[in-house]
């Protein structure tokens, strides 16, 4: 996979010309491509860390995995929302 830094200073100078040549083109989708799974990476990391958070919350409320949903929100409004 090619350095990302490189590749959105290269996904901005094709973006700049305005020439809209085959090549263009394809270098184009293949930079937004790029950058698409680079993005749905970073989604999918902090997916997991924040369900690593909702766990550890639950762990500290000691909440049972039954509880229905209107449960479990109360319990991550309460712990959004307290003072510290």
């Amino acid at each position: 996979m090619p350095d990302t830094q490189r590749v959105l200073e290269e996904f901005d100078t094709e973006m700049g010309t305005g020439v809209f040549s085959p090549a263009s083109v394809s270098s184009k989708i293949y930079y937004r491509k790029f950058l698409i799974t680079k993005i749905k990476e970073a989604v999918a990391e902090e997916r997991s860390e924040l369900l690593l958070e909702l766990l550890q919350v639950f762990n500290d409320y000691d909440v049972p995995l039954t509880m229905t949903a209107e449960q479990v929100r109360d319990i991550l409004e309460a712990y959004i929302t307290k003072k510290e």
